[in-house]
């Protein structure tokens, strides 16, 4: 099915469905509107720009020769399936790769936050999460850190701090409730 209107006027639903159909230009247009959402992503766990061009890649590829059709609205929306995607086949690759040891509480000081968060940020970004990330408390720090930028799961957090799984999974809720009320908007460029 060719696409009679311009791609990127279609919603993002519309999109994926044309792209399922093998439309190229409803690829691209999806690509552009999702790869460095995407890519961001990719980088805050693999935390190498080469891998995470590759991993994008491969995701896309995916993405264009079978997931597309496997998309489903009722699950979620197209941006959220898209990032839950690329998340995973990040971790995938880091997993693969092998990861460096996961840091301990007494090693998050403020500045290996910042060095953990990726350098494609902007410095403003990067400066406005160091900070939200340092006021939380030092349990909610640590899952924080462990999970958004060393790509573990609940799981691996649980086991590597000897936590329950359910303890791992409330203190990230709390977290990014925290998060969310310290960081407005105009702080992180959106």
């Amino acid at each position: 099915m060719l696409l009679t209107v311009h791609p990127a006027t279609l919603r993002d639903e519309d999109l994926i469905r044309h792209v399922a159909g093998g439309d190229r230009d409803a690829f691209l247009a999806l690509y552009d509107r999702f790869a460095p959402r995407m890519l961001g992503l990719i980088l805050t766990v693999v935390r190498d720009r080469a891998a995470a061009d590759d991993v994008l890649q491969k995701v896309m590829l995916e993405v264009w020769q079978r997931h597309a059709a496997r998309f489903q609205p009722v699950l979620g929306a197209v941006d959220s399936w898209m990032l839950r995607l690329a998340k995973s086949r990040a971790i995938d690759h880091r997993r693969c790769s092998g990861r460096p040891r996961a840091v301990s509480l007494d090693e998050l000081t403020p500045e290996r936050v910042m060095e953990s968060i990726s350098d494609d940020l902007l410095d403003l970004e990067r400066e406005a999460l160091a900070s939200a990330i340092n006021t939380l408390p030092d349990d909610e720090r640590l899952v924080v850190v462990l999970a958004y930028f060393q790509g573990l799961t609940r799981e691996e957090i649980a086991e590597h701090t000897s936590v329950p799984v359910g303890t791992i999974k409330t203190r990230i809720r709390r977290a990014m409730g925290r998060l969310r009320e310290h960081l407005s908007p105009a702080e992180v460029g959106s």
